[in-house]
């Protein structure tokens, strides 16, 4: 029998203030995800965000990682693998 592979995805997120993230995984995982050292740079998808009050409008996207409004996402994997995560 053929099983499929579980992917990691993001069942919870929510913004606590500034550029950071409290993220619930699939897996049972949760992290604090503090991303200003990619908002300091910011790729220009993610330019809008510079916004904390744009940052702040997050959600679970449709393939498991975290969208935003902008158009500006990042996978699950991204996020538990990001050197800021604690």
């Amino acid at each position: 029998m053929i099983t499929a592979k579980k992917y990691l995805e993001v069942t919870d997120v929510k913004h606590t203030g500034g550029f950071c993230l409290k993220v619930q995984f699939n897996d049972g995982t949760a992290k604090e995800v503090n991303l200003s050292t990619l908002m300091k740079t910011p790729p220009p998808v993610f330019q809008p965000l510079k916004n904390e009050k744009a940052f702040a409008k997050i959600s679970i996207s449709p393939v498991g990682g975290i969208a935003w409004e902008c158009g500006a996402d990042l996978s699950a994997e991204y996020l538990r693998d990001y050197k800021d995560a604690k």
